[in-house]
């Protein structure tokens, strides 16, 4: 319950950074650098957290994730009107569906599966926000700004699954005792590794 609490309270403060200092540091970024790709982007923290969650815990509690994630970031106004449950959905299905066939020690296979699930995260919230607020072609123009979110949450996200693994870690006394398929490859249940 406490690593519970913990990991809901770090949401809380990575939506805090995401909304408010994130925007800021990369529209200095690029403004007064090389880097102008960056001016308009953010790192999704809440995507990355509940990639690692649907990795973690099973399909049921990382629903209830899902839910819980979907209500905070919409209280932060970061949303369209239903396209983020549905694309939290969609992530948290995939996650259930490749945990036993993906194994990612090294940055950048986590870089890898990180970047695949924010392409796919982005094309479904497109779709579905579309569908909702009623706009026609909602990928002309758009997929540029999607690999570069893509990447950026790439990079991030070894270090959020540093973070919550040591939150899990230290909070839970069953979880020191068992695998984290973060960091470890069970092979008896043949779970994923990052």
């Amino acid at each position: 319950m406490k690593a519970r609490l913990l990991i809901g309270g770090f949401l809380f403060v990575c939506l805090l950074i995401q909304t408010t200092v994130v925007p800021r540091l990369f529209y200095y970024l690029g403004t007064y650098s090389w880097l102008s790709l960056l001016k308009t982007h953010t790192i999704d923290f809440p995507l990355i957290i509940l990639i690692y969650l649907g990795f973690r815990r099973k399909f049921f509690s990382s629903t209830i994730w899902v839910c819980a994630i979907t209500i905070l970031v919409q209280t932060f106004g970061v949303a369209w009107k239903g396209s983020m449950l549905f694309s939290f959905f969609t992530i948290i299905i995939l996650a259930t569906w490749f945990k036993k066939h993906i194994v990612a020690r090294s940055f950048f296979q986590k870089w890898v599966v990180v970047f695949l699930f924010s392409l796919i995260f982005s094309i479904v919230q497109l779709y579905f926000g579309s569908a909702f607020e009623r706009f026609m072609q909602p990928f002309q123009g758009i997929w540029g700004f999607i690999f570069v979110q893509a990447m950026i949450n790439g990079l991030f996200a070894s270090l959020v699954f540093k973070i919550i693994f040591k939150i899990e870690r230290t909070m839970n006394r069953r979880f020191r005792m068992e695998e984290n398929i973060f960091f470890k490859t069970d092979f008896e249940y043949g779970a994923s590794s990052f």
